[in-house]
């Protein structure tokens, strides 16, 4: 049951973000219905595995603060809209640490989730544009 308990919110989570992306390249603009829906349910998640002892509050307050101060610097200098804080503040509610049970490198599971996902998203955003520019001929044939 634990091990349920632990899934479900990381599915839940990728599957809106999944369609608030496809919404956004759509329509380059994410409803806020999406976000209704999204934080209740997010935030029932979280409450339940603080009452089931999965979580500490003090792992709830850190990854709420941190992506709430990430998602309000990168909106603030321009590298964010409002979705993308919104997305940033749902994965802060709603995955505020990896479980205990997964297997991490270097047992970082008190990673807020939402940090980790910044870092490696903005590693992989720099290194994109270098496909661009890496000629067609010596890329490796599919």
């Amino acid at each position: 049951m634990q091990s349920l308990m632990l899934w479900i919110p990381f599915v839940f989570t990728l599957s809106v973000l999944t369609y608030a992306s496809v919404f956004d390249l759509k329509k380059r603009a994410v409803s806020n219905r999406v976000w209704l829906f999204a934080y209740p349910i997010g935030c029932i998640m979280t409450l339940t595995k603080l009452a089931v002892s999965l979580l500490d509050v003090q792992a709830v307050f850190v990854s709420l603060g941190v992506s709430m101060v990430l998602g309000f610097v990168l909106f603030c200098s321009g590298f964010y809209g409002g979705a993308d804080v919104k997305a940033v503040v749902f994965m802060g509610l709603t995955l505020p640490t990896i479980p205990h049970t997964f297997n991490t490198p270097l047992g970082f599971s008190a990673l807020p989730v939402v940090l980790a996902v910044f870092c490696i998203s903005t590693i992989l955003s720099l290194i994109w544009p270098l496909f661009h520019f890496y000629p067609k001929s010596k890329r490796p044939a599919h």
